[in-house]
């Protein structure tokens, strides 16, 4: 009897362990899964809002950083300071002009016509400052077709451009072939150091 009652509670225990094992088994597997394919999407979606988040606040600091300026100068009554724009040299006259043509194509400008033309004389013959003796006027005639966005965008663009340009006379007539585009006679000066 003692015999049969310890092959009865063996039996038991060996069906027990199986069920544990089985338990366990199942408890390792839906482990392993949850890890494989929920938690690993987690992380990694984590690591990129974490990424994401210090983007952000990189911005903040340096949009803050902005702020600060701009009020420190607003209280000292200052404006931004303003560009430096450099007059050009001589040799340097075909780069703006290729320049010129680049910042056209960027805004959807088309150049029909480019010249150049130097102003040396001093038909008034006033005497010439220290800083006109320096530099010399070049008057630069494009003849453009554009529209007028594309026309503000190319202005902008020219006059936060680092030569010393500025734009001296401007005439705008239709452009007969098509109706959205306007044929444009610009008249910039650039200052060219002598």
């Amino acid at each position: 009897m003692i015999k049969i009652d310890f092959l009865a509670k063996l039996e038991k225990f060996n069906l027990d362990n199986k069920k544990i094992a089985g338990v366990l088994i199942f408890s390792l597997l839906i482990a392993y899964l949850d890890y494989a394919l929920i938690l690993k999407l987690q992380l990694k979606s984590a690591a990129a809002k974490r990424a994401k988040i210090e983007k952000l606040k990189s911005d903040i600091t340096l949009i803050n950083q902005g702020l600060a300026n701009m009020e420190r100068l607003a209280a000292r009554g200052e404006k931004e300071p303003p560009k430096i724009k450099e007059a050009i040299t001589e040799d340097k006259l075909t780069l703006l002009l290729q320049d010129i043509s680049d910042v056209a194509n960027a805004n959807d400008v088309k150049i029909i016509q480019i010249r150049p033309l130097s102003q040396d004389k001093d038909t008034k013959g006033k005497t010439k400052t220290t800083l006109a003796a320096e530099l010399s006027p070049v008057s630069i005639i494009l003849d453009l077709s554009c529209d007028y966005n594309a026309l503000n965008n190319f202005i902008g663009a020219l006059e936060n451009y680092k030569a010393l340009i500025t734009v001296q006379g401007i005439k705008i007539s239709v452009n007969t072939a098509d109706s959205s585009q306007r044929n444009v006679n610009l008249i910039l000066m650039a200052y060219v150091k002598k």
